[in-house]
């Protein structure tokens, strides 16, 4: 029989601490599995995920030692997260959001505010070839060839009093 403190076995809070019994039939651990990959494709972080399935973090990293075929669905579960912050980035960049207008403290409109930052991050990571950062130099003199820059480290004696 568990033994009970605070309304919680002691099983129920070894599997919360990530401990070794957690849960006892391969059905049940399944179902955790599932409903876990799915809260973090929805919320994208893990602590979220481990919060709304009830697992401690521990829990999941000890899967991903653990079972070749959860550490698979879990990097599904990844792009898909990766996939829908994407979505609401690009809604951000393009359609925008409401905001509202303040006059005197009060509401008296809203305003639409697309995300020209957004924009360029999709763009540079969409087609980095044509939208990366970019740093030409031209030597003269007629030297060609790699440049190699050294970063001197301070000796403390620059340092302003």
């Amino acid at each position: 029989m568990p033994v009970k403190n605070g309304g919680q076995s002691r099983q129920s809070r070894q599997h919360k601490k990530g401990g070794t019994s957690g849960p006892k039939s391969g059905n049940e651990r399944a179902e955790l599995q599932s409903l876990f990959l799915t809260s973090f494709a929805e919320m994208g972080t893990i602590t979220h995920a481990a919060k709304a399935t009830g697992i401690d973090r521990q829990t999941h990293y000890n899967w991903l030692e653990t079972d070749p075929e959860y550490a698979e669905r879990f990097k599904e579960a990844d792009e898909q997260a990766t996939d829908n912050l994407e979505r609401e980035a690009r809604r951000r960049a393009v359609a925008g959001v409401e905001e509202p207008v303040f006059y005197q403290g009060d509401i008296v409109g809203h305003i639409r505010k697309m995300s020209d930052t957004l924009l360029i991050f999709l763009l540079k990571g969409a087609k980095p070839e044509k939208y990366r950062e970019r740093f030409e130099h031209t030597a003269r003199g007629g030297l060609s060839g790699p440049v190699t820059v050294y970063e001197i480290p301070s000796n403390g004696r620059d340092k302003e009093a």
